[in-house]
């Protein structure tokens, strides 16, 4: 298998890898797994229930009496932003997918539950499917049909959660179908992008030991021209301020 140059973790050396793992391989360099990446969303370790009656029920047992109104972590740390970038990433691979550029696969599953989709056969996705099923489910990993007017991509606490599941629990059977164990091959996955968004990656942990090093220096203190500094490294360029420098910056500051 070919190995891809970056710092983030690498995509599994399977022929097909998980769609979480391709979707973050594309959105951040960073092949992450589906619990890893719920738990940047979150903010916090959490576990998500897995049939469609349970996530319903935690609706109305705990989503409004505990919003998630703190921060996410790592991409996430600006959840809007890390939201929207793995929602490019979904896009993208959509696009790539119903060219017939990258191949997709997926276990059907008419109530969209992992007990169904696990003695299901491996169906191909690839071009017109994701046309239809084009939303997707990121407490899952899976990918539903989208009711019109909602967004591409569904995170737990997201404002349209609770119609979704509610439309797909009984009022509107066609919502409740899907494809669960939805996988991507890999070798069309790093055909395709084979240095995700066109820049060098670096572990936030190293960019806080850039900062802190340069704090320690003497240089100063002020995020201004630690960045310009940090910028100027040629082995930097191509990272972000924003993505990559500030939030590693505000967390060895302490704000």
């Amino acid at each position: 298998m070919t190995r891809v140059s970056a710092k983030g973790r690498y995509l599994a050396e399977h022929p097909f890898v998980s769609f979480v793992e391709a979707l973050t391989w594309i959105a951040f360099a960073d092949a992450m797994s589906h619990d890893h990446l719920l738990e940047q969303i979150a903010g916090h370790s959490s576990t998500e229930p897995l049939s469609a009656k349970d996530r319903l029920r935690s609706f109305f047992g705990s989503h409004d009496a505990k919003p998630a109104d703190g921060p996410g972590t790592g991409y996430f740390e600006n959840r809007e932003r890390g939201l929207q970038r793995l929602a490019d990433a979904w896009q993208q691979l959509r696009e790539k997918a119903e060219r017939g550029n990258l191949t997709v696969r997926g276990r059907y599953a008419h109530h969209f539950t992992r007990a169904e989709a696990a003695v299901a056969d491996t169906t191909d996705l690839s071009r017109n499917v994701l046309a239809t099923f084009s939303q997707f489910d990121v407490s899952t990993g899976g990918i539903r049909r989208q009711p019109e007017g909602s967004p591409d991509m569904l995170w737990r606490d997201h404002p349209d959660g609770f119609d979704r599941e509610f439309d797909a629990l009984g009022t509107d059977s066609c919502m409740a179908d899907g494809y669960l164990f939805v996988e991507a091959e890999r070798a069309g996955v790093v055909r395709c992008w084979p240095n995700p968004r066109g820049a060098p990656r670096m572990r936030q942990e190293d960019v806080m030991l850039w900062c802190e090093n340069w704090i320690k220096s003497g240089k100063g203190n002020g995020m201004d021209k630690a960045w310009r500094d940090f910028h100027a490294d040629p082995s930097h360029a191509g990272l972000s301020r924003e993505d990559v420098f500030r939030p590693a910056w505000r967390k060895i500051k302490g704000i």
